[in-house]
């Protein structure tokens, strides 16, 4: 509940959550955020639905089994709830296996991957018997796929949600993408839609990212409100551009901010081949932090400056946060 509060307070257009069992608690976890999530579930069935038959496996949440009388499972809940007409019931593990890929999940988590591989192998090879030999298995807990090569998955005829979920989330990123561009072209020149894609979330958390070509920034990137700003440098030789805005700090704002001295960093590290890791953008889009720079870098920041009209004042009383 906390990280999707956070993340609508950041103005994120959808969540992914690679996790099979969470997706029972969504509407708890998510509240009014529930349609920005990328449903694991049924990205995943969705892609099922020519199975003739389908084994699933995964926590007893998510295959219903060892549950208290009357309860079902996640993914059986949303068959019945979409795909009643189109998949027919899974085939699950007996109380007894069920019982043993559980311990397979905690193998996993402890690191003990190939007896949890063993565990999985045998429970699968016994459900895919007789005349369910080509039915594929839905590996209904994330923790399998890291016990399990991909030769074993073409093997065994693995269904991997997170696959599925990672392939749906990468089209609602190319949507988002084609919206703000359009976006990009009305006629003040601003983004109205407050999109916040993995491109700024990568730098706000990693500036030293591999930088994009000028040509990648026209064609992806939304317009950059030029800020009026100033520069600091501290004792300890870090330099601190800091934006002046009035305006209050709405997600939206924080965003156009984050985006202008993202377009700084990109800038000033034109030509710089090594960035401090440290190097940092304020979570508030108030300043970026640029830790001992070398001479290139200084170089390529006074530039910046006096193209602002900027001067470079040294910060007597201001500690680094």
């Amino acid at each position: 509940q906390n990280a999707v509060a956070f993340f609508d307070r950041i103005g994120t257009e959808f969540l992914a959550i690679p996790c099979n069992t969470a997706h029972k608690r969504l509407l708890e976890f998510c509240g009014s955020s529930l349609p920005k999530v990328v449903n694991i579930i049924t990205s995943t069935l969705d892609n099922a639905q020519t199975a003739e038959g389908i084994i699933l496996i995964g926590t007893n949440r998510t295959t219903g089994v060892n549950l208290q009388p009357g309860e079902i499972g996640t993914y059986e809940g949303m068959r019945r709830e979409k795909y009643s007409d189109k998949i027919s019931p899974f085939v699950t593990p007996s109380s007894e296996q069920q019982t043993t890929l559980m311990e397979a999940i905690y193998d996993v988590k402890a690191g003990r991957f190939t007896e949890a591989k063993d565990k999985i192998f045998g429970i699968v090879t016994s459900l895919k018997s007789g005349d369910r030999t080509n039915y594929p298995v839905i590996l209904g807990c994330t923790e399998f796929a890291l016990a399990i090569s991909e030769a074993d998955m073409i093997q065994l005829r693995v269904i991997d949600p997170s696959k599925h979920m990672a392939v749906e989330a990468s089209r609602k990123v190319a949507e988002l993408n084609v919206t703000r561009n359009n976006a990009a072209t009305n006629s003040n020149g601003l983004n109205p839609s407050g999109i916040f894609t993995f491109t700024a979330a990568h730098m706000l958390s990693n500036p030293t990212r591999k930088k994009r070509s000028n040509e990648e920034m026209k064609t992806t990137d939304r317009p950059v409100i030029d800020f009026p700003a100033q520069i600091t440098l501290s004792k300890n030789g870090t330099y601190r551009i800091r934006i002046n805005d009035d305006q209050a700090s709405t997600p939206a704002r924080i965003i156009e901010r984050k985006t202008f001295l993202e377009s700084v960093w990109e800038e000033i590290h034109e030509d710089v081949t090594t960035s401090n890791a440290k190097d940092r953008i304020r979570s508030n889009g108030e300043y970026i932090s640029i830790h001992s720079p070398d001479e290139t870098l200084q170089t390529n920041l006074a530039k910046w400056a006096a193209k602002k009209e900027i001067t470079i004042e040294s910060a007597q009383h201001e500690q680094e946060r």
